[in-house]
């Protein structure tokens, strides 16, 4: 969780940094480019104004060069930010309100000035190599021929500082943004890094057997949804595990009875306490019945392991579907006899032949047909009805038997699941019967009230 922890930290912090950065360094190219361009507009109007002054006024008062451009230079002297130089075509400096230099002014603004051009120029005083900026024009004689340049020129001491005060504040205001930022992001970076540690902490748990623990949701994101799904897991799960245990309980159970009477039975007959030849018969016959029972038993465990490895292969044939069903009647006649329930079909007419696995729609119909038998009371009703509607063929085998609790008829179908029931069964056989339905094309329903019976339906496309 460190990685973790300090990738989105270092994500966020430098993420943020280099907008901040680039914000702060517009900021000052902005405001530079603002106070420059102040100063350049300014410089190039005095500059202009002078030049414009000097030809309209001076030069036509004045006989003397020297006469005529000495005003430009004492008008300006009391300007102490300002310098008003006068330069020969050459570059010398005739005249200036400031200190006059030596060097000859070479200047991109007096070369550009020298062709009638006015321009400005940016760069260190040759004397004393401070920044300065100047502004040049030309002075012309009343032919308009160049005899002149005034140069006027300033410091930008003042306007750097100026600059620099407002870098100053702009990075204190910088810092002091960074430093929200570290604590903001160190704080945000724990609220995703807490939850995503709970969440590992538990799910290792979890993944030792621990699936009574639970994940604690903190906020409704994407890990509040993860924390959900795990805990949601758990549950399901425990559910899954109670299920199977209930389940190896139940099969366990119901292997140990048939088991208990093969052994008696067979131990008996073994040491021959039986003289009478048909108690040694009623004893195979308990052998073999509960044999067979074993058998039904491990063949529906085999197909639920088919059905739920989706392994199961039907073998379709065309069937009559009428045909079978009374066949099926015929072999529940005896045992319907014995328990006083009336079993009866109705078929309505012209019963198309259908396309099914014949064994495995046999099973389907039987396994129904003997849990209905197995919860009616004697002397009740058990119908099959067989009909068509539209393009389907439906099933219905009614009783009208105990019923099944409301609360335990969405989970019918599901596999080992046996609700209150006390009587025999793996608590797979209808999951079986689901399955094999439905690989079919077909549907399985159930509609059943408790103390009045139930209501299987079973749903066929014709093809």
């Amino acid at each position: 969780m460190k990685g973790i922890k300090k990738r989105l930290f270092l994500n966020y912090l430098i993420g943020v940094c280099l907008v901040l950065f680039s914000v702060e360094l517009i900021l000052m190219i902005s405001i530079k480019n603002y106070y420059y361009k102040s100063v350049e507009q300014s410089l190039n109007e005095k500059a202009q104004s002078s030049a414009t002054f000097y030809d309209q006024y001076l030069n036509k008062n004045y006989a003397n060069l020297s006469d005529s451009l000495a005003p430009l230079v004492e008008n300006n002297t009391e300007q102490q930010n300002i310098e008003i130089q006068i330069i020969d075509k050459k570059g010398n400096i005739l005249l200036s309100s400031g200190i006059v230099s030596a060097e000859k002014i070479q200047t991109n603004d007096f070369q550009k000035a020298l062709k009638g051009e006015a321009s400005t120029w940016t760069g260190n005083n040759f004397d004393t190599n401070e920044k300065v900026m100047s502004a040049s024009n030309a002075l012309k004689d009343l032919d308009s021929n160049i005899i002149a340049v005034i140069r006027v020129v300033t410091s930008l001491e003042d306007v750097n500082n100026l600059i620099l005060k407002y870098l100053f504040l702009s990075m204190t205001l910088l810092i002091v943004i960074l430093i929200c930022i570290f604590i903001s992001s160190t704080i945000l970076s724990k609220t995703i890094i807490e939850p995503v540690r709970e969440v590992n902490d538990i799910a290792r748990k979890m993944s030792k057997g621990q699936f009574n623990e639970r994940i604690n949701k903190h906020y409704n994101d994407e890990i509040g949804e993860l924390s959900d799904t795990l805990n949601y897991m758990a549950s399901e799960i425990l559910k899954a595990e109670e299920t199977k245990n209930d389940f190896i309980s139940s099969v366990s159970h119901e292997l140990r009875t048939p088991l208990t009477a093969i052994k008696g039975w067979g131990e008996t007959i073994i040491t021959g306490s039986f003289e009478d030849k048909e108690e040694i018969e009623k004893g195979l016959k308990v052998i073999l019945r509960e044999t067979d029972r074993l058998k039904n038993m491990v063949d529906e465990l085999l197909d639920f392991s088919k059905l739920e490895g989706n392994k199961l292969v039907l073998n379709m044939e065309k069937t009559d579907i009428k045909e079978e069903i009374e066949e099926i009647l015929r072999l529940y006649d005896g045992r319907a006899k014995k328990e006083r329930i009336s079993l009866q079909s109705k078929f309505t007419e012209n019963i198309p032949e259908f396309s099914v696995d014949r064994n495995r729609f046999k099973q389907v119909i039987i396994n129904i047909l003997d849990n209905a038998m197995k919860f009616s009371p004697k002397d009740s009703n058990i119908l099959i009805n067989v009909s068509t509607l539209e393009n389907e063929l439906i099933i219905e085998i009614i009783d009208n038997g105990y019923g099944i609790a409301k609360e335990d008829l969405p989970k019918i179908k599901d596999k080992f699941f046996k609700g209150n029931s006390k009587k025999s069964g793996s608590g797979i056989g209808l999951a079986v019967c689901d399955k094999i339905i439905k690989l079919h094309g077909g549907s399985l329903e159930l509609k059943s009230e408790l103390n009045k019976g139930t209501n299987v339906i079973i749903k066929l496309r014709i093809n």
